[in-house]
């Protein structure tokens, strides 16, 4: 598992006692539909914001996933800020040194006629 010490670690090397039904399977109960998108995101670390993003993070809190916490709480904080909800990245080139020197060229001219 790609996540360590999480939920199910721990539920798997038999830290949290479970208890499993005559097939062996484990029964978890919670929220199965974020209980789904929460295996979907332990498969593909894909995030599918089609859910309630707070409900979602409260379940990734409890299974102890924090790299999906991180990325939820984020998602919630692009939500709720006042500078919409467009996300830019991008890369701003450093200034070119040959402005610099041009315009202090141009400034020291300009206090020498003076």
């Amino acid at each position: 598992m790609w996540v360590p010490d999480s939920f199910f670690t721990a539920l798997l090397s038999g830290r949290i006692s479970s208890l499993r039904d005559e097939m062996g399977a484990i029964f978890i109960d919670r929220d199965p539909k974020l209980f789904a998108t929460i295996l979907n995101y332990l498969r593909t670390r894909d995030i599918d914001l089609s859910v309630d993003i707070r409900a979602f993070r409260h379940e990734a809190e409890y299974y102890g996933i924090a790299p999906l916490v991180k990325r939820l709480m984020l998602c919630e904080d692009l939500c709720q800020s006042s500078c919409g909800d467009v996300l830019f990245y991008g890369y701003l080139p450093p200034p070119c040194m040959c402005i610099y020197f041009v315009s202090t060229f141009i400034f020291k001219k300009y206090v020498d006629l003076l």
